[in-house]
This record gives C-alpha cells, sequence and structure tokens, in this order.
C-alpha cells in the first residue's frame, strides 16, 4: 500500500466573481471557495474544515461530510493537456489537501489515516469501496441499480451520497448534476 505525502495545506475565503448584469450566463456573477492559497505553519482541522477555509455551497461542500477537499497532484498533468493550459497551480482544484503518492484506486471510504512525516492508513473498514469504484458507480455506471443498492448500504458512506443512489434504485431517478458543478448561471 503506498503512503501519501501532503505536498501543500490550502485554504482559502469565498470569492464573487463576475459581472452582476452580463449578458452571457457564464460571465455573471457567481461565488465560490474553490480559490485557495497554501498555509504556511500548522492550521487546525475541525470536524467541518480547515481554520480559515470557507465555502460558498455548504449543501455540496464544508460540513460533517466534506471537511477537507484532498486532491492527487498527479492529476495536473491530465488536466493541463485535457485543457491545453500552459501552467495550472496546485491548488486550481479547490482542494485544502494536495496529495503525491496516492490515487482514488488507493483510497477506501472509512479509511483512517494518521499523519506525520507522511499519511500512514491505520483502519481500513470497507476495503471493496475504493473511491474510484463509488465514483464509478454515482457517475458512470447510473444505471446498475444493483451496484447502487450495494454502495447505498456502506455505513460510512456520506449521507448525500446515501440519498441519491437510494433515488435511483427506488425511483430510478438521477439528479442533474449541471446547477452543483457549474453553478448558478446555465
Amino acid at each position: 500500500m503506498s503512503k501519501g505525502i501532503v505536498e501543500k495545506i490550502l485554504i482559502g475565503k469565498s470569492k464573487t466573481m463576475g459581472e452582476k448584469n452580463a449578458n452571457n450566463p457564464m460571465d455573471r456573477e457567481w461565488t465560490s471557495g474553490i480559490f485557495k492559497e497554501p498555509v504556511k505553519g500548522p492550521v487546525w482541522l475541525s470536524k467541518t474544515n480547515l481554520t480559515g477555509d470557507g465555502q460558498a455551497d455548504l449543501q455540496h461542500h464544508g460540513g460533517l461530510e466534506n471537511a477537507v477537499f484532498v486532491y492527487p497532484i498527479e492529476h495536473y498533468s491530465k488536466w493541463l493537456t485535457e485543457l491545453k493550459l500552459a501552467d495550472l497551480t496546485i491548488g486550481a482544484m479547490g482542494e485544502n489537501f494536495a496529495l503525491s503518492g496516492q490515487l482514488e484506486e488507493d483510497v477506501c471510504i472509512g479509511d483512517i489515516y494518521k499523519m506525520g512525516e507522511a499519511l500512514t492508513l491505520s483502519e481500513r473498514p470497507y476495503p471493496q469501496w475504493t473511491i474510484a469504484r463509488c465514483n464509478e458507480i454515482m457517475h458512470i455506471m447510473k444505471k446498475d441499480l444493483k451496484a447502487a443498492a450495494e454502495l447505498a448500504s456502506c455505513k460510512l458512506l456520506a449521507e448525500n451520497w446515501k440519498k441519491t443512489l437510494h433515488t435511483r434504485v427506488e425511483k430510478g431517478e438521477n439528479p442533474d448534476i449541471n446547477k452543483r458543478v457549474y453553478g448558478p448561471n446555465i
């Protein structure tokens, strides 16, 4: 099992961008907590967030189930290529912990880590539920109701994911993610 290294810890407060009455919906005013900067020195992690960090959309970010956003820095090279960008700095995804050495295939729901020189796994109650597998069921395999029901039964899965998966299984409905992903201006 690989050990993760927290390369940077990042925090930031919500900012409002755009123009209030812009004609183009994507140029209109929007508020986000995605803007993060590296911290210098220790920072307190509470049950709901890092001290000094803020989220604009508390329905989908922050709180007991989303206190910290961890993102693998290995993904940045893919985004640079896919988006044809010259530069994309660590923190651009809004992460709080910029991690190296562990990807979604290496981390499972309910994993408990100890922080020191590296992140060291101390407990793994659900080895069958990697983050990669959960994302696949939630976002790609939307018609696999059996997998959705199995994942929804994971006791440590976030309540909002359980709710979405139960709705999928019981009613065959999948929520429209556009507002969550693109914001209120679409």
